[in-house]
């Protein structure tokens, strides 16, 4: 069955995509995927963008991308039953897999479909011009409209919990890095009755969990963060943090890729907003035209500390 562009949006039912026609794929029935899915713990992933380059979609919270342990369900088990024709042999997890997202985090991930766009995606990252936004709720009111949290992260060399991380000045940091972060307040209101504000993540540099121990350290944690919160924030059914937006040019194509907001009172009944302080347009307009120590009215979270 060649690929149009009605059997995409059948297939996607409902999402918002970006259509590329120059490469005829086929691909497994709706309700085959939708059937094999149910049984499953999570649902297959939203298609965002599809072309002859670049497969991105909307991942689930609390999934892996790939794992060495084929028992586990994973992304790319959803993919490569949503789409067996676009399996690489050629590459570990049958994807090429340019930038990760924490099992605990939703939202936008991009996989190349070719060694060129793969590079090509991957150089645009490195050279930090992929721009990202993400929305959170995290703990408690945020006093300050905008931060720019400018402190370094390492690794938490802990053999009783591998795999955090934690600020410079943690007594176990190792390897820490220039990591910053610009903090845009949406809304304020409650989250089960307890304080919580919406915000707006630009990530200026791409840390692992940065955007998690930067709020952490400013004392507004994710709402729903196992890990951040030593095991104790475990009423919500997920982690409050979600990769909203992406955009990036390459030669091949220029992407710039939503998703819905997942973070609203329709979706979440125990989140009420009560006070808006940014719409999402407003804020996203701030970060954009942000200038490290230049911008006024922007909180400064610094460290001054030359450790490491």
């Amino acid at each position: 069955m060649r690929q149009t562009k009605a059997i995409i949006q059948r297939l996607i039912s409902g999402t918002r995509i970006l259509f590329n026609p120059s490469k005829q794929i086929t691909m497994t029935s709706v309700n085959s995927v939708r059937k094999k899915a149910h049984e499953m713990n999570h649902q297959p992933p939203k298609i965002v963008h599809l072309s002859a380059n670049f497969l991105c979609v909307d991942k689930g919270y609390d999934i892996k991308i790939n794992f060495d342990d084929p028992t586990e369900r994973t992304l790319e088990h959803q993919l490569k039953e949503m789409f067996p024709e676009l399996v690489d042999p050629a590459v570990a997890h049958s994807f090429r897999y340019v930038h990760r997202l924490d099992y605990a985090t939703s939202g936008i991930l991009c996989l190349a479909l070719n060694k060129r766009a793969s590079s090509l995606l991957a150089e645009e990252f490195s050279k930090r011009r992929v721009t990202k936004y993400y929305l959170a709720l995290v703990r408690g009111h945020l006093e300050d409209d905008m931060l720019y949290i400018d402190v370094p992260t390492g690794d938490l060399i802990d053999n009783d919990w591998p795999g955090r991380r934690c600020i410079l000045t943690h007594p176990c940091c190792k390897h820490p890095k220039q990591t910053q972060t610009l903090i845009v307040k949406l809304e304020t209101g409650y989250f089960d009755k307890e304080p919580v504000t919406k915000i707006l993540l630009k990530p200026i540099t791409g840390k692992q969990h940065q955007l998690r121990v930067h709020c952490d350290h400013i004392g507004h944690r994710v709402v729903g963060d196992f890990t951040y919160s030593l095991r104790e924030d475990v009423k919500p059914d997920r982690m409050m943090l979600h990769s909203y937006r992406l955009t990036a040019n390459t030669i091949l194509e220029k992407l710039d890729l939503y998703t819905t907001d997942p973070f609203t009172s329709d979706v979440l009944p125990d989140w009420r907003p009560v006070t808006v302080c940014y719409t999402y347009k407003e804020a996203e307009d701030l970060a954009s035209s942000f200038i490290p120590y230049e911008t006024k009215k922007v909180k400064h979270v610094t460290l001054d500390c030359d450790k490491g």
